[in-house]
């Protein structure tokens, strides 16, 4: 009778065991399927934002002209010349908000440090010695989408 309980008390702790293994086997893969639920909406969210990056990056010329467009408009006497440019602006300004609605953000840049990782350098420029580094002319805009670098500015720095 000893014996006999001696051995049921062996197979219920070799089951007890087996149990707790089970369970510890179960709990790991319920971990793990949390974490891949989670990393598995993260990446659906980054494909979201970051979807758009390449539209985005064929319509910056676009863009980039149209500033150029505005920045170099000549004194205007006409009022219907002047309120073609005023069209124009404004469609730049809405053109600048839908981007920014996907996203976009421009780098800044002059009076800026130089930062290799968001600006590109063309030129040096004479200056003082305590602005040495700092950005003095933007070239080109440089933007990013959500922190990620999509174009990075071109610039001229201090010497």
């Amino acid at each position: 009778m000893e014996q006999q309980q001696e051995t049921t008390n062996q197979e219920l702790e070799k089951y007890k065991k087996q149990a707790e293994e089970y369970l510890a086997g179960w709990q790991r893969a319920k971990a793990d399927f949390i974490n891949f639920k989670r990393q598995n909406e993260q990446e659906k969210e980054d494909w979201i934002k970051f979807s758009n990056s390449n539209v985005i990056l064929q319509l910056l010329p676009v863009l980039d002209n149209l500033q150029l467009a505005n920045n170099q408009q000549p004194e205007i006497n006409d009022e219907q010349i002047k309120k073609w440019a005023q069209g124009i602006e404004h469609i730049q300004r809405q053109f600048e908000n839908i981007l920014k609605d996907l996203g976009l953000e421009k780098i800044k840049t002059i009076g800026e440090k130089f930062n290799p990782e968001i600006h590109e350098s063309l030129d040096k420029e004479e200056s003082l010695k305590t602005e040495s580094q700092i950005i003095k002319k933007e070239i080109q805009a440089g933007y990013k989408i959500y922190d990620k670098i999509i174009r990075p500015a071109k610039v001229i720095i201090g010497e």
